[in-house]
């Protein structure tokens, strides 16, 4: 079987991901998203003969793989996907090395950084931020703060919170971890990182962890 990964620009993320993938299933083409830290990538499982390779893709790269066991195949494109876009994050310059880089003017190696404002998680519920390199999440739930990374480690995909379920929830393998960072169900050999928040005023502050 023919399958076919394209690694998203990070600068455009997920939207533009999601739009080559609806713009695949309009052609009667099955695709899916897998979002890993450095980024997200497109997999065609089976890929058809002369698919072009869409705008906003920074590489794409073919694998062909026995047709028998679904379950194994997904497994070795998952890894394949993985290692494709951590391979794109280091080599490239440009909106790929932004996108994984601190904000302007953030040490990577501090020990405490300001997250958001309570006023703005209080309204949203949820707000994404980084420490460092590391996309990391704070969640509003029962009155307390919790912030947490939002890297699987399983394979390194990105989790979502699902407000719904109150659960950080992943993409590629169906795992779920609890706002403490504990998991759930699914196949990660162990927790969630989290940070030690505190308020000043209006400013979360979110801290590393000791030993962490």
């Amino acid at each position: 079987m023919r399958s076919t990964v394209w690694v998203v620009d990070p600068a455009q993320g997920r939207a533009r991901a999601d739009a080559i993938v609806a713009a695949l299933e309009a052609e009667g083409v099955s695709a899916v998203v897998h979002a890993f830290a450095d980024g997200p990538a497109v997999v065609v499982e089976d890929a058809p003969a002369g698919l072009e390779r869409p705008d906003g893709v920074l590489r794409a790269a073919t694998v062909e793989l026995s047709g028998d066991g679904a379950i194994t195949r997904r497994a070795v494109l998952d890894v394949f996907a993985g290692a494709l876009v951590v391979a794109v994050a280091a080599a490239a310059g440009g909106a790929a090395l932004a996108f994984a880089s601190p904000p302007p003017g953030r040490r990577e190696d501090v020990a405490e950084i300001e997250a958001a404002s309570f006023a703005d998680l209080k309204q949203k519920g949820a707000i994404r931020f980084r420490f460092g390199r590391e996309p990391c999440i704070l969640v509003l739930e029962g009155g307390r703060i919790h912030a947490l990374s939002l890297v699987c480690t399983h394979l390194g995909c990105l989790v979502e919170w699902n407000a719904e379920r109150r659960q950080l929830t992943c993409p590629c393998h169906r795992a779920a971890f609890g706002l403490e960072g504990n998991v759930i169900e699914g196949p990660p050999p162990r927790p969630l990182p989290t940070f030690n928040v505190s308020l000043a005023g209006d400013r979360v502050l979110v801290r590393r962890r000791i030993g962490a």
